[in-house]
Parts: C-alpha cells; structure tokens; sequence
C-alpha cells in the first residue's frame, strides 16, 4: 500500500489493519519450550500498523496495544501483557512487547 512511497507528514498517521493465514514449521524442539501449549501449524493472525511521525510513536504503540487489548476484553478471553527483554531483540525496537 505504501512501499516505495514518501507519504506526507498531513497524511498521517496512516492506520491500517491485516487478516491473514500464518503458517508455522515446528521443527526441532517442539515440546520442550511450549509445554502446556497448543501449537498449530496453520493459524490466522491480524496485525495492527500506524505509520506515524518518530515523535508519536509511543502513542500509537499505546493506542494499539490499547485497541488488541479491548477486543480481547470484548471477547472475554484471558491474555497477559509482557514487556520482553531487550537484549533478545534488534536494537531498533524501542520497547517489545507480546
């Protein structure tokens, strides 16, 4: 949608969302690390993106984290919020979270 694009600073933020089919190998240690988990091989994911200005990142991390978080609540199911650690992830991440 905006690849290879420059978008206007009055355009944004730009704010979209994704429903796709995901699909996941299982290769290897399947078991040890996710004990207690049900893992599929096929799942379907929905991403959340903004393209904003570096200024209002932060809050559009907080309002999306804030729009999963009311769908899940809508739907009555259970989650957790965690702030990962960063030293398993690429610098440019500011503050990861699952």
């Amino acid at each position: 949608m905006v690849r290879d694009t420059i978008t206007d600073e009055a355009d944004m933020p730009l704010k979209m969302t994704a429903h796709t089919p995901c699909f996941r190998s299982e290769a290897g240690s399947y078991g040890r690390d996710t004990r207690g988990l049900i893992r599929m091989h096929q799942f379907d994911k929905v991403e959340l993106v903004q393209i904003t200005k570096p200024e209002e990142s932060m809050n559009a991390l907080e309002e999306l984290t804030g729009h999963a978080e009311k769908v899940l609540q809508l739907l009555e199911l259970p989650y957790r919020k965690v702030v990962l650690c960063t030293g398993i992830w690429a610098s440019v991440l500011v503050r990861p979270t699952t």
